[in-house]
């Protein structure tokens, strides 16, 4: 920088405000680097913890921002540990692939980190800076989730090697605690069936005492802090209590007071509870344990100078300046951290005056109230700025937007943080785009022998699946069948990436009325069968055959509806080998379908959670697979989910296309049926599915009506050997509908058969 420059960043610019709110304010560069945090040199004398906050976690500029500062921070003030709100074993599991079996950086922090920042380009400004230092900084995880695939893949394992290590004592069956911490973690239940609560608990109790009786290494720290995560996990899922009840209870004393507040009417408030803000008292828990996971971690190193890497709503030093009914209870991680240090952590938000907001990479108005903070920075009319908390103005109350997205909230910033910088503009961020090429040398595949070629001038949407006669003299074990299925899962199913189109019709019934029929088409970008990643779908095209006033916006509305985003085994418990005996599996004949002999098998469980069922709602699960005794290939898969209960969240939302006097929705039975066929490359890929729901909606008037979705998709035109991009899923320029032209034409050229279940 010029010394003419130095000289006009030091001097502080002072507006008179509407309410004579006027803080004195820092001008930053354009383009900040990190010498042109210089100032921080002085405003953080004396300072052990700096945590650097964020107003959402979809800014790619704000990441980049925060770089900077970290990268002044470590480079000119010593600085030496990074702690995430990411998972504690994550962190403590990249770090040592990195530094102890040289693992590369990138693969290491999109294991571990929270992908709201790891999966994003602007994130790896970072990446690379830690990697040119990665031998003088510590890392640190102070969430207690599970946040990478860290957790999901070596968790268990690594936790009975260190028992094993150390002699100690851990006496419960290695697949029976990765189950139940795979139901803890995805279905936020503690799944009874295999450890009884009480004895997971004790264990685990037992396991800490064991840890405490020798001496303290980094090892045992970080095991001990990754166990207690887990016990506090299990623990709030406490059985022995109705959680369903108590959430109920929450949940109506939540809507009770935002009809306080807001005076609207129960569906609409808690639609506004969902989206609007970005914590409240819930979040109670998760703070408290994340504050003391960062105390844990200053106590053992307290010689350490620790930057923290999270949300502005999780790094609030007092909330005692707040009386807002719905937030107001909120205890946020810092502080805990305040409370403690005291002058020796600082608070840093990094906000913004946007007009809109970005969650998730759609844009939320979100307009300036008037005499709010917000306002007095864009009045500014600078890019960057930076203001103390340090300063008699900043304790006076006014409005801001700190819990929110929308919802503004009077307040003393001088208690929230203790500095702020602000950002004129904020950029969505950007996920990272992995390309991957399969191995197949054709461009397109077929389907196989007499099946016909799927293209847009001729499509036939018949199921091919169909049955010839029955086998007698059924002899193998169902059990074994499958665990063939397992084994040749990769020799019969795509594993590569492809492309495929998709043809769907989906029907909306209430009281047997049909309201809403519309076609579609897109086209879907899927990773192959053994990815994680779901299939991403591109609208084509769009035909409205009958509906209420209901006009559809997005792609997102029909696979709301029809619910076939991915296929069966991407989310498939009974072909995986922990899961496979906590299923009830009867083979009930063998048959001949379409000329091959197939098994026919029953299943069901009793294990009502995600984990299990792939359903956010608890519902008994059970089906029926075909399975080709040729090949040992699933060619046909029946599913049924018996609703035993639904939290709002996974409630089918109010508003795509139910009318507004109907305030709520309750599903109680859903049904999937889909079909594979054998193509050119003798793999199987999914070739139709018929998906029902079917529910009560309840009216404002008392009454309820039965409705009925019904979804039939064909897929068709498959072609491989592509390129596959990974991006953000909630991309609102994927699939809008209004660009695409509902043209008579093209529907001419489909001969579809909209069949029935």
């Amino acid at each position: 920088m010029t010394k003419s420059f130095l000289v006009f960043l030091s001097l502080f610019t002072c507006i008179t405000f509407s309410q004579n709110f006027n803080p004195k304010t820092l001008v930053l560069p354009d383009n900040p680097i990190q010498e042109d945090f210089s100032f921080l040199k002085e405003e953080l004398k004396g300072i052990q913890v700096i945590m650097l906050g964020e107003l959402t976690h979809d800014d790619g500029n704000v990441f980049e921002m925060k770089t900077q500062i970290v990268k002044y921070l470590h480079q000119e003030m010593g600085f030496n540990t990074i702690a995430f709100e990411s998972g504690t074993y994550e962190l403590y599991k990249a770090e040592e692939d990195i530094k102890s079996h040289n693992k590369d950086v990138k693969t290491a922090f999109q294991n571990s980190i929270f992908g709201i920042w790891s999966q994003t380009k602007e994130f790896e400004s970072f990446t690379d800076f830690y990697k040119q230092h990665k031998n003088n900084i510590k890392l640190f995880g102070f969430d207690h989730q599970n946040t990478g695939s860290y957790s999901d893949e070596t968790l268990v394992s690594d936790l009975y090697q260190y028992c094993k290590r150390h002699t100690f004592k851990f006496p419960l069956d290695q697949e029976d605690v990765s189950l139940l911490i795979e139901s803890i973690y995805t279905s936020r239940i503690y799944d009874t069936h295999d450890i009884p609560y009480k004895k997971f608990i004790s264990t685990l109790k037992n396991l800490i005492k064991q840890i405490n009786t020798t001496q303290v290494n980094e090892e045992h720290f970080h095991w001990k802090i990754i166990i207690q995560n887990l016990l506090k996990n299990a623990s709030d899922l406490n059985p022995k209590y109705n959680t369903l009840k108590a959430i109920k209870a929450s949940e109506d004393e939540y809507i009770k007071e935002h009809l306080e507040v807001f005076k609207r009417n129960r569906n609409e408030i808690k639609e506004l509870a969902q989206e609007k803000f970005t914590t409240d008292y819930g979040d109670n828990p998760r703070d408290e344990i994340m504050g003391k996971n960062l105390l844990a971690y200053i106590k053992k190193h307290p010689n350490e100078k620790i930057i923290c890497w999270g949300a502005n709503a999780h790094f609030v030093n007092n909330m005692t300046s707040v009386d807002f009914p719905i937030i107001k209870g909120f205890k946020p991680m810092g502080s805990y951290i305040k409370n403690s240090l005291k002058e020796k952590v600082y608070s840093l938000a990094l906000v913004t005056a946007e007009v809109k907001i970005n969650k998730k990479n759609f844009k939320f108005d979100t307009p300036i109230k008037e005499n709010s903070f917000e306002e007095f920075l864009k009045q500014q009319n600078q890019k960057h700025l930076f203001i103390s908390s340090n300063q008699p103005e900043m304790s006076k109350p006014i409005f801001s937007r700190f819990f929110s997205y929308k919802t503004f909230i009077e307040t003393r910033l001088n208690q929230l943080h203790d500095g702020y910088i602000y950002l004129n503009k904020v950029v969505p961020s950007t996920w990272i785009q992995k390309t991957y090429h399969d191995n197949f040398d054709t461009g397109s595949l077929t389907v196989s022998k007499n099946n016909n070629l799927f293209t847009n001038d001729d499509i036939n949407l018949e199921d091919k699946n169909t049955l010839d006669e029955v086998v007698l003299n059924v002899r193998a074990s169902p059990k074994t069948i499958i665990k063939n299925v397992i084994t040749q899962f990769k020799k019969n199913y795509p594993i590569s990436p492809f492309k495929v189109n998709r043809y769907s019709n989906i029907v909306v019934k209430i009281q047997d009325s049909t309201k809403i029929d519309f076609d579609f088409i897109d086209y879907e970008n899927d990773h192959g069968y053994y990815s994680i990643f779901y299939s991403i779908g591109h609208l084509k095209a769009v035909k409205i055959n009958k509906s209420t006033n209901y006009k559809p916006k997005s792609t997102w509305e029909f696979n709301h509806y029809g619910g076939v985003i991915n296929p069966f085994f991407k989310r498939a418990s009974l072909i995986s080998k922990r899961k496979i005996k906590k299923f009830k599996l009867t083979l009930q004949e063998t048959i001949k379908l379409n000329g091959n002999t197939t098994y026919v098998i029953d299943f069901t469980t009793n294990r009502d959670g995600f984990h299990f069922t792939s359903k956010r709602y608890l519902s008994n699960y059970s089906g029926t697979l075909y399975i080709n005794k040729k090949d040992n290939a699933i060619v046909k898969v029946e599913e049924n989910w018996h609703v035993v209960h639904t939290d709002d969240w996974a409630r089918l939302k109010m508003g795509n296309g139910w009318k507004k006097e109907f305030i709520n929705n309750q599903l109680t039975h859903e049904s999937s049926v889909t079909t594979y066929l054998k193509h050119t490359d003798n793999k199987y890929y999914r070739d139709t599915n018929i998906n029902t729901k079917q529910g009560e909606l309840a009216h404002q008037n008392g009454t309820t009506h039965a409705y009925t979705i019904h979804n039939y998709s064909k897929w068709y035109s498959i072609k491989t050997n592509v390129e596959m991009k990974y991006y953000n899923i909630f991309d609102p320029k994927k699939g809008k509908l209004k660009k695409i032209e509902n043209n008579p034409d093209f529907w001419k050229k489909f001969k579809h058969l909209k069949t029935t279940s």
